[in-house]
């Protein structure tokens, strides 16, 4: 860079007052500019080549995010549609069971105390 030139002309000053006009120092700092050039130059590369991986991954990451959430979802609403089913024949069967009670005479024990439903589903046979 811009400095490079500077220590060049400070180089070649000395050079011509010290060594007798000798051109080799001038080339080393020459070449330790361009040197320092390619290192940065280098080091921008690998950081922008870092950056672009950094951002591929991060999209990737993104994506697979978002894949994960529609499948989840999806999920949802498959359990959701099948808690609407078992909802829907749990009112039908309370139902068929609400207008199979009054005819069926194991429900109705002699105290006139109606038992838990539950207990007594198992004991009524199809036959009532």
């Amino acid at each position: 860079g811009s400095s490079c030139f500077v220590s060049w002309s400070f180089f070649w000053s000395n050079m011509v007052a010290n060594v007798g006009g000798r051109t080799s120092l001038i080339c080393v700092c020459v070449c330790q500019g361009s040197e320092d050039e390619g290192r940065r130059l280098k080091r921008r590369e690998k950081n922008r080549v870092a950056a672009q991986k950094s951002r591929k991954r991060q999209t990737r990451r993104a994506d697979l995010l978002h894949e994960a959430c529609e499948l989840l979802e999806q999920r949802n609403r498959t359990l959701r549609t099948e808690v609407d089913s078992l909802s829907e024949e749990q009112r039908l069967l309370v139902e068929a069971l609400t207008a199979h009670e009054p005819q069926c005479p194991i429900m109705v024990p002699s105290g006139g105390h109606t038992p838990a439903l539950p207990s007594l589903v198992p004991f009524c046979s199809s036959d009532c």
